[in-house]
């Protein structure tokens, strides 16, 4: 998993009372954080990743984990401030998981390793099966 239980916990005091939300209550959540980020990374990305886990990958299933947990554990008791605390858990994640990828801040850490190797792809070049050139070949090369 990309964070623990105590990462979770660490988020926010409402989460803290082993006795009000247990441990496996909270596993099913960053679980689910987890496979939105692997679903995020994975078009760049090997998932899941391996150990060590970037820091920023275990803040983020912290924050993600965090938010889900408050609005489901706290959803028909939520006042302002829980709907507040974990939209704010959830936009955070969403944000830097967006700038992780926008910047590819994880290429080159350890452990990490690319989908598919830049310039690499199978993406078709402009080419044709015939002998004879096609025309867009004709345009490149008179270009």
């Amino acid at each position: 998993m990309y964070c623990t239980v105590k990462n979770v916990r660490d988020v926010s005091e409402l989460l803290e009372d082993e006795n009000i939300i247990a441990d496996n209550i909270i596993t099913p959540q960053i679980i689910k954080a987890q496979s939105r980020i692997d679903a995020a990374l994975k078009a760049r990305y090997v998932v899941p990743l391996i150990s060590p886990v970037p820091e920023i990958i275990k803040t983020i299933a912290q924050d993600m984990a965090a938010g889900f947990l408050i609005a489901k554990t706290f959803s028909n008791q939520l006042g302002q401030d829980q709907i507040n605390l974990s939209n704010q858990s959830l936009k955070r994640a969403d944000g830097d998981l967006a700038l992780v990828l926008k910047e590819q801040q994880l290429d080159g850490l350890p452990g990490i390793k690319l989908a598919t190797i830049p310039g690499n792809d199978s993406t078709p070049a402009i080419s044709s099966t015939s002998k004879s050139t096609s025309p867009i070949e004709r345009i490149i090369q008179e270009w």
